[in-house]
């Protein structure tokens, strides 16, 4: 609240707390601003405890805080207490209390912001013309609500304290020194949030290459392009194609690519769906080498992929029809050591065109990963 005030009628029994965010103001609330940091409600704050509230109704009211004076002068007849606090609450500076006794029936809520809280007995309901229906009661029910804003703007409104914008003009040598401190901090912080921007970007494509031992299906598919992209194979865009991929080494070589995510290990169904795709290249004059590349054991960490991906009834199957076998951890160690080693790229491509069966090498899990487990089993 920014020097707003809140001012909340006692009724009944009552437990007194702040909260910074308002949501919901007491039943019998009057307020003569918007309060935006303070509430009075059923939640954390500091309550006076239900034994230190008293029932019991009356009027004898005296003063304890000379800022009630008012109050007492403009409502006087008219406060009735129902409860009292009997024993001190942190955040309540006494206002009013049962004459002749220590028990407080309002006061003033002490907080940390800007702004009034303002805790006062009830407005006597009876007798006093107040909430009647005649049109003389209507009358003096506005007089005594005028008499009241005028006593809470008297009393608690802080009076605002800004300088002028002439004052701008003149500036101590702190003042300099601070704007310079703050505009070389403001460039560092741009500077950094820049940085922090091109390693979340770095980082997206680092998580996007982990997709080669994690992934399945279609996003599998899309990594395992761009990773034979990246080794020199210019992938073909053809509609109505039947394999996953069809590419061009940097020699000329034409290969076909059959992509798996499996659980297990791959099988020779994968195998004969390679075999397949490259007999209907055949027919359509095309000769290309098949490539089956297996993310094998895909649910496991690496260092649990023990089985090997390709059993051994399947590898007869392939190496007689040419397929080149391999992992996309080897994939994945290929794309790393080429990244960091531009060289090694013909190698690489090399190793994939020219192999019959599977493939060996490049799958060295601490050649890929900075960071293994100390256990990690090495090899694929």
């Amino acid at each position: 609240m920014d020097g707003g005030i809140l001012v909340v009628l006692l009724p009944d029994d009552v437990r007194l707390m702040l909260e910074r965010d308002l949501e919901r103001i007491a039943r019998n609330s009057w307020s003569n601003s918007n309060p935006s940091k303070y509430s009075v409600g059923h939640s954390d704050g500091h309550p006076a405890r239900r034994e230190d509230v008293l029932g019991g109704t009356g009027r004898m009211i005296e003063i304890t805080d000379p800022r009630f004076s008012g109050l007492a002068a403009a409502w006087d007849g008219h406060l009735t207490y129902h409860r009292s606090i009997t024993a001190p609450v942190a955040t309540l500076a006494p206002g009013l209390r049962i004459q002749g006794t220590q028990r407080v029936v309002g006061g003033r809520v002490k907080g940390e912001e800007r702004g009034t809280v303002v805790l006062l007995p009830d407005v006597q309901r009876e007798g006093s013309g107040i909430n009647s229906g005649s049109n003389q009661a209507s009358r003096g029910s506005d007089v005594l609500a005028d008499e009241f804003n005028r006593w809470l703007a008297e009393t608690f409104t802080e009076e605002p304290n800004e300088l002028p914008d002439w004052t701008k003009i003149y500036q101590f040598a702190s003042e300099l020194k601070r704007d310079a401190t703050r505009q070389k901090l403001e460039e560092q912080r741009s500077n950094a949030s820049k940085n922090l921007e091109a390693l979340a970007s770095s980082q997206m494509q680092d998580d996007r290459l982990k997709q080669l031992i994690a992934a399945t299906g279609k996003p599998l598919e899309e990594v395992v392009s761009e990773a034979l992209c990246f080794l020199g194979f210019k992938v073909e865009e053809r509609e109505g194609r039947r394999a996953d991929i069809y590419a061009t080494g940097s020699s000329g070589d034409r290969v076909l690519v059959e992509v798996k995510g499996v659980s297990k290990s791959a099988s020779e169904r994968n195998a004969a769906q390679l075999e397949k795709w490259v007999l209907e290249a055949m027919d359509a004059d095309e000769r290309r080498k098949g490539i089956l590349i297996v993310n094998g054991w895909r649910d496991r960490p690496l260092s649990s992929r023990c089985s090997p991906v390709f059993p051994n009834q399947m590898v007869g199957f392939s190496t007689a029809r040419s397929h080149c076998l391999m992992t996309t951890t080897q994939l994945l160690g290929m794309v790393i050591r080429c990244g960091e080693d531009k060289s090694l790229l013909r190698e690489a491509e090399e190793s994939i065109l020219s192999t019959v069966g599977r493939l060996e090498g490049w799958d060295d899990i601490g050649s890929i990963f900075a960071k293994v487990p100390d256990d990690e089993i090495r090899g694929t």
